[in-house]
């Protein structure tokens, strides 16, 4: 495979389109209207689990790369030194907002899901993701 780098998925979703780039990775939430409406074909999730906005499109794992994840995340974050007080607030209504039934409606539209967490657990997802790309940057010999 050839990297064809794109400056974002403006640019890069009309390129498979066209077919200029035979494939690419890239966040369902944003390849979903292109997916709908005939101008990408869908391949498989990047998630262990099915897409409930694409239930058909299988994992690539179930599609023969067994052990393969990624999964786009969003976090909230707040400047180094933030009173834990603050945090934990901040934490609970964001986590009020994000259960909102009509937001979880548009996200499920956009096949996006919604977890929610504490700060605790995004920290430890931020450290384990930082580990995980730490060596699949070192593995293709590039330095972080």
């Amino acid at each position: 495979m050839v990297s064809v780098p794109y400056k974002g998925v403006a640019d890069a979703y009309p390129a498979v389109a066209r077919g200029d780039v035979n494939w690419m990775i890239g966040a369902a939430i944003s390849a979903l209207p292109l997916i709908q409406s005939g101008h990408l074909r869908a391949l498989a999730v990047t998630s262990t689990q099915r897409s409930k906005a694409l239930p058909d499109l299988p994992t690539v794992v179930e599609s023969g790369l067994p052990g393969y994840e990624v999964v786009g995340w969003f976090g909230m974050f707040a400047p180094a030194g933030t009173q834990m007080a603050l945090v934990e607030k901040l934490s609970v209504e964001a986590k009020r907002g994000l259960q909102r039934p009509e937001f979880a409606r548009r996200a499920e539209a956009q096949a996006t899901e919604i977890l929610g967490s504490s700060p605790q657990e995004l920290a430890r997802v931020v450290k384990a993701e930082m580990a995980i790309w730490r060596k699949v940057v070192g593995a293709v010999g590039k330095k972080p």
